[in-house]
């Protein structure tokens, strides 16, 4: 939280405003006194534009990083189902399958295994 702070060039006061909370409760979230409620840290990546992961586990991910990601299980969701289900699929309709489930996680932050299994209980109405 300090070094995104920093880089906004915020003093704690202001961060703590920002933020909607107690500065003397933003100073102990900072260092690590306090245990930082989820709500506050959903808030402080929200208006500091941060990773949730990283602040929780301290790794940052790039959003190229988080894409390439998002594709690599989109890919590997549509293959699962379409397995689990005895499905055989063409590229092309295995491609527009993808796409559709990346969009939908893309935009709505879900996960590809929750996507694909409802697009595949469509097909198979």
């Amino acid at each position: 939280m300090a070094s995104v702070r920093r880089e906004f060039n915020l003093s704690q006061a202001r961060a703590a405003a920002i933020l909607e909370i107690a500065e003397r409760s933003y100073k102990n979230y900072e260092s690590e006194i306090r245990e930082l409620p989820l709500s506050v840290a959903r808030r402080f990546c929200e208006r500091f534009e941060q990773d949730l992961l990283w602040l929780i586990e301290g790794q940052r991910q790039t959003a190229a990083e988080r894409d390439i990601d998002l594709v690599g299980d989109t890919i590997e969701a549509v293959v699962a189902e379409s397995k689990v289900r005895g499905i055989r699929l063409t590229p092309a309709k295995a491609r527009k399958i993808g796409r559709f489930v990346y969009a939908n996680c893309f935009q709505k932050g879900t996960s590809p295994q929750d996507e694909v299994s409802t697009v595949f209980d469509l097909l198979s109405e």
